[in-house]
């Protein structure tokens, strides 16, 4: 039987298709499965072109992966703690080069369950677009929420990396992360009260997957290269952005204790607030780039709904919280302990 050019062509379009299809099927499976609520809507992804878009960039991602770098610094500073806003200062450097994508997620399984070296290289610069003497970094808050597992397996594959750690008071950045998560449409806890956001999440608290994580980040530290998550890690992790993540002392033992105190640098986000350009310097100083470069005016970072803890008057001249006084004190209680242990730890910087 002779073959065709136009067969071969056809039967190699026919191949990429089907190749194309599986990746893409492989690749929202890995988005979704932590959002069990949103599986009802994978049917009308196909006809989304963003997700395409986003396919295909993974996509080159992947099959570049070898030619790509692995980050030279981290921001894994608690949610609502400024980390957006130092991931686009830091971007002005002219020696500092973006990643694909912010907040990877890949600790959670966006790009697989295996977490090793050359799935987490396929999110950063080719070597040709970050050549000698330029840096990259990944800013992912969410890393937070596991902070050991994320020391260990960031120690592992990058063992002389800096580490970023923005903070603020856990109180105001809890609440600000439920006024945030609550008011994104299209989320499953969009328009939620706090008492079942809380509740949520101490169910998830109470979930093995935690003490997982932990043998998990056992084995990094005793030298294993990578390690496989399961898809009830991902589900914890990505949905326990609320309490988990604001325990700042547990997120600062864990980087200190692999990276060392030299090269974690902690950024008061209120630093950040009222004096961006400043604070921004201090971190290029950190990162041992030059910290005189010419920058724009920054925008000053509006401590978001810090305000709403803020006593505002009421239409009858009375002071009120937004926050409920009730919420404050269960916060206060949640946090207790954490505040102590990182004033102490503070103390000893």
């Amino acid at each position: 039987m002779e073959i065709s050019l136009p067969s071969i062509c056809a039967a190699l379009v026919s191949a990429g298709g089907l190749a194309y299809a599986c990746f893409y099927s492989w690749l929202w499976d890995c988005h979704l499965r932590a959002y069990p609520a949103y599986r009802g809507r994978y049917p009308r992804l196909w006809l989304d072109l963003a997700t395409h878009i986003l396919t295909l960039k993974r996509l080159w991602g992947f099959s570049t992966s070898f030619l790509r770098k692995l980050p030279d610094f981290y921001i894994v500073g608690c949610p609502k703690c400024g980390t957006s806003a130092i991931y686009q200062y830091l971007a002005l450097h002219p020696r500092i080069v973006e990643p694909a994508f912010k907040e990877s997620r890949f600790l959670w399984g966006f790009v697989g369950l295996n977490l090793s070296a050359l799935r987490y290289r396929s999110i950063f610069p080719l070597w040709w677009e970050c050549p000698l003497g330029h840096l990259t970094f990944d800013a992912d808050c969410t890393v937070a929420t596991a902070p050991r597992l994320a020391a260990a397996l960031l120690r592992q594959l990058t063992p002389k990396a800096k580490i970023v750690i923005s903070h603020r008071d856990p109180v105001e950045a809890a609440w600000s992360m439920y006024k945030f998560r609550s008011r994104i449409k299209g989320r499953f806890d969009f328009g939620w009260t706090f008492d079942q956001m809380f509740k949520m999440e101490m169910d998830l608290d109470a979930s093995p997957s935690w003490a997982h994580m932990d043998t998990l980040a056992a084995s990094l530290d005793a030298g294993a290269t990578s390690v496989t998550i399961t898809p009830q890690i991902g589900h914890c992790g990505v949905n326990s952005t609320l309490l988990r993540p604001q325990r700042i002392a547990d997120v600062l033992e864990a980087f200190e204790s692999r990276f060392g105190r030299d090269n974690v640098l902690l950024i008061n986000f209120a630093d950040l607030a009222a004096d961006a350009q400043g604070t921004v310097r201090r971190i290029y100083s950190f990162l041992d780039l030059d910290s005189t470069v010419e920058l724009p005016p920054l925008n000053k970072v509006e401590p978001e709904e810090v305000l709403d803890m803020a006593v505002e008057p009421s239409a009858n001249g009375n002071a009120n919280s937004s926050c409920p006084q009730d919420i404050l004190e269960r916060l206060d209680m949640y946090y207790a302990e954490q505040k102590h242990r990182f004033a102490a730890m503070l103390s000893n910087r």
